[in-house]
């Protein structure tokens, strides 16, 4: 229990970290005037309060980096597919702890394997919180057995929602913030196994102007 305690909070002071480094990285490198031109003014500087959308962060890891977003003073958008009573908690934990930083949260649910589901949400993000500065994709399921066991039912919705999550989160982000500033978009990997090894990479994936 506390290798898994200590992997989550690896994991949650890694995104926060690895936002801060690119969001100031970011300030420092223009995009090239004809991007610049295409994409309208960028902000130079990162945001006092920056939103930050976590999925899959009711329990677990999407818990724990939501938490250290909200300490960070994010706007922290907690995602969750079923669960909304451990959402809500994690809500009522950023805005309880962190509020004198500047953290704030809300939480909405959307089944990030369905397309439409993704859409809707980023949609009320941008119209009732501001445009997505951070994407943390976290949700990941496992069906873990012998490959001459496993349904194919099993698979695809492991890709749905593992990979297929990923881009509708990351499309979705990028799409409502191209006017705005550029988005730092992290995946944390889903675990191995039922046991909860953890594999703690991170994935850049930014929209940048180079």
């Amino acid at each position: 229990m506390r290798l898994v305690l200590t992997c989550v909070i690896i994991m949650a002071w890694s995104v926060v970290s690895a936002f801060r480094t690119f969001s100031s990285s970011s300030a420092r490198r223009p995009a090239p005037s004809a991007l610049r031109a295409a994409l309208g003014r960028r902000s130079k500087e990162a945001p006092a309060n920056p939103v930050a959308v976590v999925t899959g962060a009711s329990r677990g890891i999407g818990k724990a980096v939501a938490l250290a977003l909200g300490a960070a003073g994010c706007k922290v958008i907690v995602n969750f597919a079923s669960n909304e009573e451990a959402a809500q908690q994690v809500v009522s934990e950023i805005k309880t702890q962190f509020a004198d930083r500047g953290g704030s949260a809300v939480a909405i649910k959307a089944n990030c394997a369905n397309v439409e589901e993704v859409r809707a949400m980023f949609q009320r993000v941008n119209s009732e919180v501001g445009a997505v500065d951070v994407l943390v994709n976290n949700a990941g399921i496992t069906r873990d057995m012998l490959t001459m066991m496993m349904q194919p039912r099993d698979f695809t919705d492991v890709i749905d929602l593992n990979l297929g999550g990923v881009f509708y989160c990351a499309q979705s982000a990028f799409t409502g913030s191209m006017m705005a500033q550029p988005v730092d978009a992290l995946s944390t990997s889903p675990a191995l196994s039922d046991r909860l090894a953890i594999r703690a990479k991170l994935t850049m994936l930014p929209l940048r102007g180079e």
